[in-house]
């Protein structure tokens, strides 16, 4: 799509700027057309609702989180946690600043909306992305070490089928930084940190990130129900109603999410700080009494808008995810 001859006055680094987004990187030339097709491929007939065939430009994007566990609630009760990832949602408040950006440069350019794409958590490979653009590489874990803020942080895109132009790009592609663990020297804090051993170091002679191990990988859909899941995954559940971030919390450059700046604030505080009051649920803590007693319409209401929301999560496998924690918590292995 030809970008309109008007003169632009709202750079990228503006438009991501004025809603908050501290961490960015465009993609051109060689690397985003390896990336297009790779995405291409992911989303097959879908690529044309995209506008693939019409990006210019995509930009990589990461929201910082608090991956630090929250203290348990003071009160009488059994509750189950769920990980700082998903207990507020960090998917849609980063979708929506990332419109309202998108919106900016295109009308900045005398575009349609129909110009710019967002992708947050969607099939697009947005951690793909991310290391071609130089906002991190591939850790152990299979998840993407910002440089800014470690693993700790969502992930988003935006696709421009215009360039915006002269903004800093973050240096060469490292071809090495697409291999997990390639580039986290010797550093296994992650490795040493699961619980149920799935993080390998190289050599192991086994896949860098065991899914069958993974507490994530059962929590969240991709696997069947967690009760079919290893006995060594069961009995690190503890009382976990969804997700797993100790990786996360273990690797050091997560430090970068949470350390205060001149402000006093720290990133993962700023990035808060965008979300709407209707985005801040679950919350970190769970009654699990109530969800036991929820049938599932009640187990949708409950979570609907929230990262436990999505499709691919129905009610009967947050209510597994329910069943193992409380029984975790009624044992006294209460791990979060």
């Amino acid at each position: 799509m030809a970008t309109s001859k008007l003169r632009h006055t709202v750079s990228l680094r503006d438009a991501l700027g004025s809603v908050g987004i501290e961490s960015w990187a465009p993609v051109r030339g060689q690397p985003l057309d390896a990336w297009l097709d790779g995405a291409r491929a992911a989303v097959g007939a879908e690529a044309g609702a995209w506008g693939l065939d019409s990006v210019e430009c995509a930009v990589a994007v990461a929201l910082p989180y608090d991956p630090r566990p929250l203290s348990p609630p003071a009160e009488p009760g059994r509750f189950g946690s769920v990980a700082a990832f998903a207990s507020e949602h960090r998917y849609a408040t980063l979708s929506r600043v990332l419109r309202a950006a998108a919106a900016r440069l295109a009308a900045d350019r005398g575009l349609p909306r129909s110009a710019t794409r967002v992708a947050v958590n969607s099939r697009l490979p947005e951690k793909p992305l991310a290391v071609a653009a130089g906002l991190g590489f591939a850790g152990r874990s299979s998840l993407v070490v910002t440089r800014d803020y470690g693993p700790a942080c969502v992930l988003g895109a935006l696709l421009l089928s215009f360039d915006p132009g002269d903004d800093q790009e973050r240096g060469a592609l490292i071809p090495e930084a697409f291999t997990p663990g390639a580039l986290c020297g010797d550093c296994r804090a992650c490795v040493d940190a699961c619980p149920t051993g799935a993080i390998a170091v190289p050599g192991a002679g086994r896949p860098g990130l065991d899914l069958q191990l993974c507490i994530q990988y059962w929590a969240g859909g991709q696997g069947v129900d967690p009760e079919g899941a290893p006995d060594t995954v069961r009995n690190a559940w503890g009382s976990r109603v969804y997700g797993c971030d100790i990786c996360v919390r273990a690797c050091p450059l997560s430090a970068g999410a949470t350390l205060p700046g001149a402000d006093g604030l720290s990133p993962a505080d700023r990035a808060r700080a965008l979300s709407a009051v209707d985005e801040r649920r679950p919350g970190a803590w769970l009654d699990l009494g109530h969800l036991e007693r929820l049938d599932d319409p009640g187990i949708r209401f409950f979570f609907r808008g929230t990262a436990l929301g999505f499709s691919w999560l129905g009610p009967g496998h947050i209510r597994a995810n329910i069943g193992l924690a409380a029984r975790m918590f009624d044992s006294g292995r209460r791990r979060y």
